[in-house]
């Protein structure tokens, strides 16, 4: 977590996202696996989160991103089914 980067106005760590969990996912048939990016406030450029992968034992669609996001500085989190 980088405290000093440039547009975060993050006030603690909850400020930044590391994981994302999807539960009850087969009911709101999201058992699928998803490609994800945010876009930041002020651009349409995205970056790329990494891959969201179904978790049949859980029932859950799980990403751990390598790098945690400031949240601040996200206007929209995208998930995209994979074909």
């Amino acid at each position: 977590m980088d405290t000093t980067e440039k547009g975060c106005y993050a006030v603690n760590q909850n400020d930044y996202l590391k994981k994302i969990f999807i539960y009850n996912a087969q009911e709101f048939k999201n058992d699928m696996d998803y490609t994800v990016t945010a876009t930041q406030y002020g651009t349409t450029d995205t970056i790329d989160l990494g891959s969201a992968k179904y978790n049949k034992d859980t029932d859950r669609v799980e990403i751990t991103l390598e790098t945690a996001v400031c949240m601040t500085k996200v206007a929209t989190i995208n998930f995209v089914k994979v074909a």
